[in-house]
């Protein structure tokens, strides 16, 4: 039900702990647990229930490209469940509205810009309802709105108090902004975590 925030300098090893922990990369050594079960020891049908219950924001969203926006949001939701196609529309138009892009839900992804891409990213990793959520640089590169309706959404998911939130980034304003549990990665390791407040002063010895 919290919110971590892993932040570190570019190439500092952010998204690739994140494939890591979701089982996209397997580690060469040591354990990923997930609700202490190893991840990657799982059979793959126990893998893919286990990721019905996580969703993964793409730095660049990662959306098909030969898809509407609407029909990417609805691929896990035809994947991973057993919903009517009557049912998936109603929960893929509550996604879009929720990400304010109902305008473009029979675009294709390259049609439209990076922030609609990232919305609508989000919009998919959330289709199911996970209960973890990583997010790899959400909030880089964004206009003022699309920070805002990104930014409330995972406020709103941390005060559920059911989703735990799991980003990373390397901007400090988003860091204080949020002000929650933070970890410092700095070349593949963890150099501090805890609070923001107590561990800022390390935090301006990396920037």
């Amino acid at each position: 039900g919290e919110l971590l925030c892993i932040f570190g300098r570019s190439g500092s090893g952010k998204t690739s702990l994140l494939r890591l922990c979701v089982g996209l990369d397997i580690p060469t050594s040591g354990t990923v647990r997930i609700n202490g079960i190893d991840f990657n020891q799982l059979t793959l049908r126990d893998k893919e229930k286990a990721r019905s219950q996580i969703g993964f924001v793409f730095a660049q969203g990662a959306l098909v490209n030969n898809l509407t926006i609407e029909d990417n949001i609805a691929l896990p939701l035809r994947y991973h469940t057993n919903l009517s196609e009557q049912e998936v529309t109603t929960v893929v138009e509550e996604k879009m509205s929720l990400l304010g892009i109902n305008a473009v839900r029979k675009s294709f992804p390259p049609a439209i810009g990076n922030d609609l891409r990232k919305r609508a990213g989000l919009a998919r990793a959330i289709a199911l309802n996970p209960k973890l959520i990583f997010y790899d640089e959400p909030l880089s590169g964004l206009e003022a709105r699309s920070l805002n309706v990104i930014m409330g959404l995972i406020r709103q998911f941390t005060g559920a108090g059911d989703i735990t939130n799991i980003m990373t980034t390397d901007s400090l304003s988003v860091v204080y902004a949020l002000n929650k549990k933070l970890m410092i990665l700095d070349q593949g390791k963890i150099v501090a975590f805890g609070q923001t407040n107590d561990i800022k002063g390390q935090l301006e010895t990396l920037t």
